[in-house]
């Protein structure tokens, strides 16, 4: 490593005038891991960052492997000594990380990434709790919101920030009670996600054991989540969606929130709703899938599941990549299998894999190629599939079976090879049957059709706070209108483009004026004037008709976008067709299941062939994301053509010398000068000799 100061002359390009400079210093020590950092290059290096017109550019760079930019940014916090640097350091960097085009989901994994590394700095966390005290009183009201998004941020993104928050609680009680925490949603919300005032849990089971219950509840509801087993975890937002090897082998009952909240374990409300929401949706979901895994229909079942290897590779774009997946052959059972029409294993969909003395895993089908002759589904060795793992013992285990199962499978391939050449035999036949025994397999049942829940779960986790928590979750709705509409409104011209006062409505004049009814009338004004509005009503009302009605209003008076979400794709294509027939082509359409010919044209997938790609700083981004893609599959296809390789001792040799010198010495032979070292019928003994009977 070479070592060099960066310089700061005024002569060309660099004089007080010109403040590029700080700008192309920051690219230079960003990508110069040998450049020096000094106290005084802190001050250049944020205002560099400031000059950074896309803050979205600015985290990529950081966060990009192939430059330090953590290593810069870990130089640039290693300066800080007191309460003042706190303002003059901390949470101008932040404040450069943190913001409105970062949170946005192109962006936003650099960004967290940059975030936990900056959180687990050894001793910053520890700095600002014993600084707070101080900081508290002196920092203005954007310091104290910066520190509380950036702790905000880290424990969302991060089980061992929520795990590890002792100090984190100290921060936010004192930003709690501070003059700014009580009007601060931001500080409302940290304290929530780190559960900063939980109901004691002795409390909380004396209070639940004494009250009668309107409810019929398990006794194991009145226990706090919390050590049931390794996937049973206070904060909902640290359990896995996939459930863990301990938990499918758990024999108890899970904690599930009551209705009624009498066995709360949050004393926030909209936390406590989400977590309800959350462990009752998930065990919805777990439940049905313990009920398949122990009552499996047997169609559902695949026997002597072998897994075989493991790829990184697109399987139908091979010059592509993806994530790590394992491929898994199983045999087929005596029925005839029609893979193009039939539902079995789909993708997406869960499956265990079980087997005598080892704890079932849960996996996910994330490969189902049926296209392809004399492959995958197709193959003649038996179907094969790719599953995700989800849970690193699980991945560790199955690891271990393809190194295993590695000499077998090339065998077991030589012979179905020699099938399609050869006619087949019974000699042949059964010596495949032999080879199948030899490898390590599994039964593999279907647990799941879809994981349908997934994307529901994984929103929850991802919610700071409840939207409109005042009106859900308080149940204490404001009688203030919607922001986003005007005090004076019009209606459609099919509906005489009458003039509404929002603040003196009239349904009166509305029927007078228009074809709608009372009750129709009524409903349009309370959608109009509230925050949160419920219309129901029996078939042939127009319910429908006012639907689209309240949108037209809402897109003719102001300049808001609507998003509409419908139970089924039947009713979304009704409201969206008469959304065309009132006028609006502003329209996508998400998902390809439309049977309206008409809305086609505004189907996502469609009007994206058309429109104009993505931004050049989208597009650099998603170069970046790729390279690093291509990286690691280069790396983990490294790694597992190691794994399939015969040890040798130069494979661990580095590795026993690093962790214990005798370990290392106790597989050499003894040093003889210039004598040779011979064994047992004086044949001669290498010097890997110990090694060899160590492996056998």
């Amino acid at each position: 490593m070479y070592m060099r100061q960066i310089g700061r002359g005024r002569g060309r390009g660099g004089g007080r005038g010109n403040n590029g400079w700080q700008k192309k210093m920051l690219t230079k020590l960003v990508k110069d891991e040998g450049a020096v950092f000094q106290r005084r290059d802190v001050q250049a290096f944020l205002q560099g960052m400031r000059l950074f017109d896309s803050k979205a550019e600015l985290v990529s760079l950081l966060a990009d492997d192939r430059n330090c930019g953590l290593m810069r940014i870990r130089d640039c916090l290693s300066f800080l000594s007191d309460d003042r640097d706190v303002d003059g350091i901390l949470v101008p960097l932040l404040s450069n990380i943190i913001n409105a085009e970062t949170g946005r989901p192109l962006y936003k994994v650099s960004r967290d990434k940059l975030v936990r590394e900056i959180f687990f700095i050894p001793g910053l966390i520890e700095f600002l709790a014993s600084t707070w005290a101080v900081c508290i009183n002196q920092s203005t009201e954007q310091t104290i919101e910066s520190i509380a998004e950036f702790l905000l941020v880290a424990t969302m993104s991060s089980i061992e920030a929520r795990s590890s928050s002792d100090h984190v609680k100290i921060i936010a009680s004192e930003m709690r009670d501070s003059s700014i925490g009580l009007g601060s949603q931001i500080i409302r919300r940290l304290c929530a996600i780190i559960h900063l005032d939980p109901v004691e849990s002795n409390q909380s089971r004396k209070t639940i054991a004494e009250k009668p219950h309107k409810v019929v509840c398990w006794g194991s509801d009145v226990e706090p989540p919390g050590g049931r087993h390794d996937n049973d975890h206070e904060n909902f937002r640290d359990i896995a969606l996939v459930p863990t090897q301990d938990e499918l082998a758990y024999e108890g009952k899970p904690f599930l929130p009551l209705a009624t909240g009498d066995n709360a374990v949050i004393a926030d409300a909209g936390e406590a709703l989400l977590d309800r929401n959350f462990r009752l949706l998930r065990e919805d979901a777990v439940g049905t899938m313990r009920e398949n895994m122990t009552n499996p229909r047997t169609s559902k079942v695949w026997s002597n599941a072998r897994i075989i290897g493991a790829s990184c590779k697109d399987a139908f774009n091979p010059k592509r990549t993806s994530c790590l997946h394992f491929l898994v052959q199983f045999d087929l059972p005596q029925r005839k299998v029609n893979w193009s029409v039939g539902r079995a294993l789909p993708r997406d969909g869960l499956v265990v894999l079980k087997r005598d003395g080892v704890a079932p895993m849960m996996a996910t089908v994330f490969i189902r190629n049926d296209k392809e002759k004399n492959s995958w589904l197709n193959s003649p060795g038996g179907p094969i599939i790719g599953l995700v793992f989800h849970h690193s013992k699980d991945i560790n285990t199955v690891l271990n079976d393809v190194c295993a199962n590695s000499s077998v499978n090339e065998e077991f391939e030589n012979k179905i090879e020699l099938m399609r050449k050869i006619e087949p035999n019974q000699r042949v036949a059964e010596h495949l049957h032999l080879l199948k025994r030899r490898f390590v397999s599994y039964t593999l049942t279907e647990a799941s059709d879809s994981f349908s829940y997934r994307p529901v779960l994984e929103a929850l986790k991802d919610k700071t706070s409840v939207p409109l928590a005042q009106d859900i979750v308080l149940l204490k709705p404001t009688t203030e209108r919607p922001s986003y509409l005007p005090q004076n409104v019009r209606m459609p011209f099919d509906f005489g483009s009458l003039a509404c006062n929002l603040e003196e409505w009239s349904n009166e004049q509305v029927v007078e004026s228009t074809s709608l009814d009372i009750s129709q009338t009524a409903a349009l004004k309370l959608a109009l004037t509230s925050r949160v509005a419920l219309i129901q009503g029996p078939p042939g009302t127009g319910k429908t008709f006012i639907g689209g009605l309240v949108a037209q209003m809402i897109r003719d008076n102001s300049d808001e976008s609507i998003l509409c979400v419908c139970y089924t794709n039947h009713a979304l294509d009704q409201f969206l067709s008469h959304m065309l027939k009132r006028g609006e082509h502003r329209l996508v359409r998400i998902g390809g299941r439309t049977k309206s010919e008409e809305l086609k044209r505004y189907e996502l997938k469609e009007l994206s062939r058309t429109k104009e790609r993505t931004t050049s700083d989208a597009a650099h981004r998603m170069k970046v994301v790729t390279a690093q893609m291509h990286r690691a599959n280069e790396d983990m296809n490294e790694c597992l053509e190691a794994l399939k390789k015969e040890l040798q001792w130069e494979d661990l040799e580095e590795l026993f010398y690093t962790l214990d010198g005798n370990l290392h010495v106790n597989f050499l032979t003894p040093a003889a000068d210039s004598f040779q070292v011979v064994g047992k019928g004086n044949k001669r003994v290498d010097s890997e000799v110990l090694f060899k009977m160590w492996k056998n």
